[in-house]
C-alpha cells in the first residue's frame, strides 16, 4: 500500500506541477499580450508626438524664418542719419546698425540700450524753437533705436523678443508703426 500512496502522491504532485504550469504559462501569455499592446499602443502614440513635433516645427521654422526675412528686408531698407559731433547716442544707434549688419546682435543690443537711456535722459526746453527741435530729433531718434532692436530681433530669429517690441511700436504713434503691424499681422 505504501507504494501506491508514493504513486498517488507523485500523481498528485504532476497534477500540481502541472496546473501551475499552465497557470504560469497563461500569467506569461497574458503578461506578453499586455506588452505586445503597450509597444503598439506607444508606437502609435509615439507617431502621433513626432508628427505633432514636425507640424510645430515646422510652424516655428516658416514663424523664425519669416521674421528673419522681415528683418533683412527692413535692415536693408533702414537708413540711419548721419551722427553729428558729439552726439554719443546717434554714435551708438549707427555702430549697432553696422553690428546687426555683421550679426554681432548682442553687443548691438547692449549699444542700442544705451543710447536709449542716455537719450531719455535729455531734458529739452519746450518754450524754445530749438527745444521743439531737440525733442522731435530724440523722439525720432528713440523710435530708431526701438525698430533697430526689432530688426536685430527678426534678424537673429528671436521672434518672441521681436514680438515684444513690434506691438509696442504698433500701438504706439511714432513712424514705424504701419510696418509694425504689418509683420504682427
Amino acid at each position: 500500500m505504501e507504494a501506491k500512496e508514493q504513486i498517488d502522491e507523485m500523481v498528485i504532485i504532476d497534477a500540481i506541477k502541472a496546473k501551475n504550469a499552465k497557470k504560469l504559462l497563461q500569467q506569461r501569455e497574458n503578461y506578453i499580450l499586455v506588452w505586445q499592446r503597450r509597444k503598439i499602443f506607444i508606437r502609435a502614440l509615439s507617431g502621433v508626438a513626432a508628427a505633432a513635433c514636425l507640424l510645430i516645427g515646422i510652424i516655428h521654422f516658416t514663424g523664425v524664418s519669416t521674421y528673419k526675412s522681415y528683418g533683412e528686408k527692413y535692415y536693408a531698407a533702414m537708413i540711419l542719419p548721419e551722427p553729428r559731433g558729439g552726439n554719443e547716442a546717434g554714435e551708438l544707434l549707427q555702430s549697432a546698425y553696422e553690428q546687426i549688419g555683421a550679426t554681432e546682435y548682442e553687443k548691438a543690443h547692449r549699444n542700442i540700450d544705451a543710447a536709449m537711456l542716455l537719450l531719455q535722459k535729455e531734458q529739452f526746453d519746450l518754450d524754445t524753437e530749438e527745444g521743439k527741435y531737440f525733442y522731435l530729433l530724440t523722439k525720432a531718434m528713440i523710435e530708431d533705436a526701438e525698430w533697430l532692436k526689432a530688426i536685430g530681433y527678426m534678424k537673429q530669429g528671436k521672434w518672441r523678443k521681436a514680438k515684444g517690441v513690434l506691438q509696442k511700436i504698433a500701438y504706439g504713434d511714432g513712424i514705424y508703426k504701419i510696418e509694425a503691424q504689418e509683420i504682427l499681422k
